[in-house]
């Protein structure tokens, strides 16, 4: 690969890394997550155990398991969102990644029309 090549492959790729600015989210705790989700399974059988054996009104326990399960269900709405969001962030670093090894392997001095070139 020539010189004024390679220069402009390693611009682009600088470029691509500031466009796309890191991809790693410690913000998001997947363990603490799962954790808080089996942490509220557990509380929420302790709950069905509890009011299968008590006399108290029906309606504290229907508060309560309607309270962990909306919990529940928002944890693991961010779980299944962040995972998605990873996903997307794997899909386009490997097409970066795809992008520039076929720019570093291709002739791009051209004299005439190129398909594949012209889909980089």
């Amino acid at each position: 690969m020539d010189e004024d090549k390679a220069d402009v492959i390693e611009t682009l790729k600088a470029g691509l890394r500031l466009a796309i600015g890191s991809q790693d989210d410690d913000s998001f705790n997947e363990t603490a997550i799962q954790n808080r989700i089996a942490e509220l399974q557990s509380v929420m059988m302790d709950l069905v155990e509890l009011s299968s054996k008590s006399s108290a009104g029906a309606d504290y326990f229907d508060a309560k398991f309607e309270e962990i399960a909306a919990e529940i269900k928002g944890l693991q709405g961010q779980f299944g969102e962040h995972q998605g969001q990873v996903m997307l962030a794997e899909n386009k670093q490997a097409r970066i990644q795809e992008l520039l090894y076929m720019m570093e392997h291709t002739d791009l001095s051209l004299k005439e029309y190129r398909e594949d070139v012209v889909k980089l």
